[in-house]
């Protein structure tokens, strides 16, 4: 498919679709900018592979998720890779207390989830291995599955602002300040 490069310099607000133009109205980047310019992105792979160890660890930081403590010595299925806890619940940041969030996200709140294993930093490790590696899709994908397993009876997402807000981690001794 040609695309006009007049088209692609004009500003989306500019676009001949309303709902471009309604979901860009206050911006003046143009089509291209969303396209990219056709250059090879130095560093995008790098930039793909931190989103996702961010998305790992926030799967372990309770202001996100609760997850069921790891069974000792369980292995993922189809590999030797130690089996994280699976999630339980997910939580919805836009109706929590923020604060409270925050605290789940401090410094001490991730020290208090490193005594579980395997934490978020062993599980960064192994993937960084296996980017470092350059294994193959298949066997990445099969422990993402693994650590982003949800316990049969996880509850659905919410602002769990009453599980956040009691401040209590129902998994470890952690207490939030």
């Amino acid at each position: 498919m040609r695309v006009e490069s007049s088209f692609l310099a004009g500003t989306l607000r500019d676009a001949e679709s309303e709902k471009l133009r309604a979901s860009y109205a206050a911006t003046l980047a143009a089509l291209q900018d969303t396209l990219g310019n056709g250059a090879p992105r130095r560093g995008l792979a790098d930039v793909a592979f931190g989103s996702l160890l961010h998305v790992v660890q926030d799967s372990f930081a309770f202001g996100h998720a609760e997850r069921a403590k790891p069974v000792t010595g369980a292995v993922c299925p189809g590999t030797s890779l130690p089996q994280p806890g699976a999630t339980r619940a997910f939580r919805s940041y836009s109706n929590q207390d923020h604060k409270k969030h925050g605290d789940h996200d401090s410094r001490d709140a991730f020290r208090n989830g490193m005594q579980a294993s395997p934490n978020a930093v062993d599980v960064g490790k192994l993937l960084l291995g296996m980017y470092d590696e350059k294994k193959p899709w298949s066997a990445v994908e099969l422990y993402l599955k693994c650590v982003f397993a949800v316990q049969d009876e996880a509850e659905r997402a919410a602002p769990s602002n009453d599980r956040c807000s009691s401040l209590e981690h129902p998994n470890r001794s952690y207490q939030a300040k």
